[in-house]
């Protein structure tokens, strides 16, 4: 004989089975464990701009509030603000700082899913008399009798605080010398002396006295300043150099030079190291070095297999500065003139 369930019975037996069946616990469990954005916002580039305020650029939407920042040397922080597309904060110091002076901000901000990057960061007080500058001259082979250097040419009035010479990647360089508060005007040569011989007869050339140094190729009618660290040197024929307004500044003036070509060498793409074609690459797409084609290649760079310690790198002083190759030429032996105007031929093979 069939049994039946008392129809009470019944009915909360089929809800129970109806809960069973629809029942969407994996789908919750699921959801619940599912990662939402863990990456915390991305620094992209820093620098002050004019008036001294810092622009901080990241690869994200941030959120900031003055409380979250402090200046070094120790100054109020009078407004943080973020730009249309929240990826810009601009922190404004109280009053400015002394122009070319090392100094750094340390703060944090927060993207919209609340990850957050701390940051301690460099930078050099803002100089509002930057002078306008030109690479003049490089000394990229070192001998007994003549060491690495700088010559910049001065095309207008102003002060040299805060500038920065360097060479290798913009990004990572393998050096970089942030310049000394100096007055210059409109057609001074300043030569910049990467090594000091220990001798004692080097001092850097900061007011109006220009013979005050002594040292190997210092000049008494130009500005000579030196490098006081080991870890100044260019490369010899192939490398780049670069002026910045700041350590971290927009690119003033550059120039590349190579002896090798597309041909000569296979890897990375002709330059023959992954550092060459990187440094390249970064001028090239900061605009400071033109090339022929889409990309750059060896043959953009000033063709400099003749350089020796008295063959410099030299401006020309016949043409308008174009940031290509053709600007630049290899003088001949002992054509050398820094601190003062370019005037020896070009090297003939």
């Amino acid at each position: 004989m069939r049994r039946v369930l008392p129809s009470g019975l019944a009915f909360a037996f089929s809800s129970l089975l109806a809960l069973v069946a629809c029942s969407c616990l994996p789908e919750l469990v699921t959801a619940a464990f599912e990662p939402g954005d863990l990456d915390p916002p991305g620094l992209v580039s820093w620098d002050v701009v004019e008036g001294g305020a810092l622009v901080l650029r990241f690869d994200e939407a941030v959120g900031a509030a003055p409380a979250d920042f402090a200046f070094e040397p120790g100054r109020v922080v009078a407004s943080v603000e973020t730009g249309h597309d929240g990826r810009t904060v601009t922190a404004r110091p109280e009053g400015c700082f002394e122009p070319g002076a090392a100094c750094s901000i340390s703060g944090s901000v927060a993207d919209a899913s609340g990850n957050t990057v701390r940051f301690v960061l460099p930078f050099t007080g803002w100089n509002p008399r930057l002078p306008s500058l030109a690479l003049n001259e490089l000394l990229t082979e070192a001998s007994t009798t003549h060491k690495d250097a700088f010559e910049l040419l001065v095309l207008s009035d102003g002060n040299l605080a805060g500038l920065a010479v360097g060479s290798g990647k913009l990004s990572d360089p393998s050096f970089v010398w942030r310049l000394p508060a100096a007055e210059v005007k409109a057609g001074d040569y300043v030569s910049l002396h990467l090594k000091l011989s220990g001798t004692g007869v080097e001092a850097d050339e900061l007011g109006e006295d220009l013979a005050r140094s002594g040292g190997l190729d210092a000049e008494p009618t130009a500005r000579d300043l030196w490098y006081p660290y080991d870890d100044g040197a260019l490369p010899g024929s192939n490398g780049v150099a670069w002026l910045r307004s700041s350590p971290t500044g927009p690119v003033l003036d550059a120039v590349f030079w190579c002896e090798r070509t597309s041909a000569s060498d296979t890897a990375y793409d002709g330059f023959g190291t992954a550092a060459l074609r990187d440094a390249v690459s970064e001028l090239f797409l900061a605009g400071a070095w033109l090339v022929a084609g889409e990309a750059p290649a060896p043959e953009d760079g000033v063709w400099s297999a003749a350089v020796t310690a008295t063959r410099t790198l030299a401006r020309r002083i016949d043409r308008a500065d174009s940031d290509r190759r053709e600007d630049w030429y290899v003088t001949v032996t002992s054509g050398e003139s820094l601190g003062l105007p370019n005037l020896a031929p070009a090297h003939v093979p």
